[in-house]
């Protein structure tokens, strides 16, 4: 027996020697050193594959107060802070070194506490949801160095009330400040060149906006629901992408509308407009839009989730609606489209709930898929001769169309392309024709 126990034993003790020496339990790397470590104030550093710097967590430990994070460790930079590095952490302050290159996905999210950051002079990259929901977090001075800020990076810092933006940041992701419900005012710098879909949706407090005329996208409803603000303006530059009219951000040439201010007042389409941007009403209060007549098209999310919208007065040169334009619109009750149309795209009028009535012209007519799905409420269809297809799903889950009625004969019904499922099979029975009813079933 006890010639078995000595190997044991010594199994037992070189096993213990190594988790000595490996505080954190990790994996060692390939190199010989082990990857991570525990510092000072029960940071963690993870050393990368080159050996050649580190990047800084809480580990498992849920830290609190104010945290310095060290330029360097055991003779290395210390370049990253970890994705979900200080997640969900008790932390008051946070100050980063100027070695500090990146901010991980989620590194300081659900921080509740977090008031305050120093950001690195050196930093180039805030990734997604790096200071999702901070909620306390007053301040954001956002360095030169940095070019890119991710999606939601900032959304829900509720507290946030002063963020400066310096030259070199180029883009800013969807979503990346949506929430920030204390942001008075926003300056975007010169260098930038896109800003991303809600980028800055309901900053209710937000009263100024002051953009380069050189930025040449604004996605979708970038600044939805921010109302306070009564007008929008741009700085003149030698490269004119954007112009204001009557507070309203336009293109260069001013025929495309690119956002309505949520707060100025009544809720219109200014004269002349030729189209409705992506995304312009996205979420605006209102409850009856006039297009002019001068609107050609209508943009993708132009009036998504207006859910005080019930009426819509189409002008009599609209031939494009594009994909979700009004899309959960659940006030929307009846739409009656004028003799121009040509096309509604897919999930136009998806999912508008309170949509009782449709009325499609006598037009070569192209409705897109899942057009008109989920609209429960819709009783009544009339559809012209012309109309040409019926996208797949266009007006499945529509649980109260029990009939259509088309106003051509049941051989021109035959010779309408049709895609596939693009009824509620278990609702839908009857096409009324002009000269009989066609049946419908699992076939048709």
């Amino acid at each position: 027996m006890k010639k078995h126990a000595i190997p044991s034993l010594i199994a037992a003790l070189f096993a213990l020697s190594l988790a000595s020496c490996n505080i954190s339990g990790e994996t060692p790397s390939g190199s010989g050193s082990f990857s991570m470590s525990q510092g000072e104030n029960n940071l963690r550093f993870k050393l990368n594959s080159e050996g050649t710097s580190y990047e800084v967590s809480a580990g498992k430990y849920k830290l609190e107060g104010d945290i310095v994070i060290p330029s360097t460790y055991k003779g290395l930079p210390v370049r990253g802070v970890a994705d979900r590095g200080f997640n969900n952490s008790l932390i008051t302050s946070i100050s980063l070194p100027d070695s500090i290159v990146w901010i991980g996905e989620s590194a300081f999210e659900h921080c509740h506490s977090l008031a305050e950051v120093r950001l690195s002079s050196s930093l180039a990259t805030i990734s997604e949801k790096a200071f999702y929901e901070c909620r306390s977090l007053k301040k954001a001075d956002v360095p030169s160095s940095v070019r890119i800020i991710g999606q939601s990076a900032f959304e829900g810092c509720k507290d946030l009330s002063s963020l400066k933006l310096s030259e070199g940041l180029t883009f800013i992701s969807a979503y990346a400040f949506r929430g920030c419900s204390s942001l008075l005012s926003l300056t975007i710098p010169d260098d930038m060149t896109r800003i991303g879909s809600f980028a800055f949706d309901n900053c209710t407090s937000l009263k100024s906006v002051s953009l380069p005329s050189e930025l040449y996208q604004i996605n979708a409803g970038a600044f939805a629901r921010c109302t306070s603000l009564e007008s929008f303006e741009v700085r003149a530059h030698s490269i004119k992408n954007l112009s204001v009219k009557e507070g309203v951000l336009f293109d260069e040439e001013g025929t495309t509308l690119i956002s309505f201010p949520s707060g100025k007042g009544s809720v219109y389409v200014p004269d002349g407009t030729l189209f409705i941007g992506n995304g312009a009403y996205a979420r605006a209060d209102m409850e009856v839009i006039r297009i002019p007549s001068s609107v050609l098209a209508i943009g993708e999310y132009a009036f998504y989730e207006c859910d005080s919208l019930k009426t819509v007065n189409f002008g009599s040169t609209v031939s494009l609606i594009q994909n979700s334009a009004f899309e959960n619109c659940s006030a929307l009750e009846v739409i009656s489209l004028p003799s121009s149309i040509r096309t509604i795209s897919k999930n136009a009028f998806l999912q508008c709930e309170s949509l009782l009535t449709v009325s499609f012209p006598d037009a070569p007519l192209t409705i897109g898929d899942y057009a008109l799905s989920k609209c429960t409420s819709l009783s009544n269809v009339t559809m012209g001769k012309s109309i040409s297809s019926i996208g797949y799903n266009a007006f499945s889950n529509d649980s109260s169309l029990v009939s259509i009625t088309y106003l051509g004969t049941m051989e021109d019904w035959e010779s309408v392309t049709k895609g596939g499922y693009w009824y509620d099979k278990g609702t839908l029975r009857t096409v009324s024709c002009t000269d009989g009813d066609i049946s419908l079933n699992s076939t048709n």
